[in-house]
């Protein structure tokens, strides 16, 4: 499916696009998506505004039809950096739905297809990075290995929508898995964070710290669920964001796709550095309960389960033994998930 193909498909009222021109070809185009976020966008911008290259970055913001005000802010900023912003102004027509519940899949294929670097940078909307040198350290691990297809880094995951629970029992395992994860240069942070923004300490999130993290990281890695690069801190080479929207044209969910078809096309390196946050919301589409609801009730059957519809389509970009390896992972998730319903 190319960019024409695409928009004859699922473009039913045309897209505007800002009159921004970028000046440069840009070697990076990073892709911000974002829908009624007006409280967290602007930090998320100026995260990205920050960064400090030595090649030239287009900035692409996806604004897919927010009402509180997002809309306006994303205008704002794209007249103040015209020769940094594009900004894709789209509507809610043109949303791709599954049974009828939201999804940002056109508002992300649009972006991808509109982008003109070599790699690409994916950053939430309610997302922010707080390494000015971020973009500059992971394009240079793939400038580097020609053979790597991704670099990712570690980032705070923090719980917007409520201050999670509060006893000395959190805040040692807080203390031990930071350290395990980051060795001693984590404890002047948490102790500035615990004693001047309390609130931001009590809301970090501890999901994934328990996987061990890797270097380098393959499709075998992957077989224990170990997911742990979110998608705020992924860059890749733009040849997979291409690959993945072949998928997204069929299933939802962008993150999991895009890490595999990373490791089938070389790899995925991992900086063992904290250079954003990743915020999450429970009012964010992706967390909604409908769309919740929706994926339970297609999980209950294997010829419906938007799981293994990626993990099917993810083949088609497979060698034999990264194939067998999908099939592996198809197979557990059923035992896991569908034969017991």
């Amino acid at each position: 499916m190319n960019f024409e193909e695409f928009k004859n498909r699922y473009e039913h009222k045309e897209v505007q696009e800002f009159p921004n021109k970028t000046t440069k070809q840009p070697l990076l185009s990073v892709i911000v998506l974002t829908y009624q976020q007006v409280d967290y966008v602007k930090e998320c911008l100026e995260g990205v505004l920050m960064q400090k290259t030595d090649f030239p970055i287009e900035l692409i913001i996806g604004e897919d039809g927010s009402t509180d005000g997002t809309r306006e802010l994303c205008v704002e900023y794209a007249k103040k950096y015209p020769d940094k912003i594009r900004l894709i102004l789209q509507h809610r027509e043109n949303n791709m739905r599954l049974d009828q519940v939201p999804t940002l899949r056109f508002n992300l294929i649009y972006a991808i297809f509109s982008s003109r670097g070599k790699y690409i940078a994916l950053c939430g909307g309610d997302d922010y990075w707080t390494d000015p040198e971020k973009l500059q350290k992971q394009v240079n691990i793939l400038e580097s290995h020609p053979d790597i297809a991704m670099c990712t880094h570690e980032v705070h995951h923090r719980i917007l929508d409520r201050v999670d629970r509060r006893s000395f029992k959190r805040v040692m395992s807080i203390l031990m898995r930071d350290y395990q994860l980051y060795g001693p240069k984590c404890l002047p942070v948490l102790a500035r964070e615990f004693l001047f923004d309390r609130n931001d300490f009590w809301r970090r999130k501890r999901t994934a710290d328990q996987h061990k993290r890797k270097k380098i990281n393959l499709l075998a890695d992957f077989k224990n669920g170990n997911w742990y690069m979110p998608g705020s801190s992924e860059l890749a080479r733009k040849e997979i964001f291409l690959k993945l929207c072949d998928i997204l044209e069929h299933s939802i969910g962008d993150h999991q796709p895009a890490l595999i078809l990373a490791t089938m096309a070389g790899g995925i390196y991992h900086i063992p550095e904290i250079m954003g946050v990743k915020q999450d919301q429970k009012l964010s589409v992706s967390k909604s309960s409908a769309r919740k609801d929706v994926l339970r009730k297609s999980d209950e059957q294997v010829d419906t389960s938007n799981r293994i519809k990626r993990y099917r389509g993810l083949k088609k970009f497979a060698n034999p033994a990264q194939a067998k390896i999908l099939d592996e992972m198809i197979a557990d998730y059923i035992a896991k998930n569908i034969s017991s319903n």
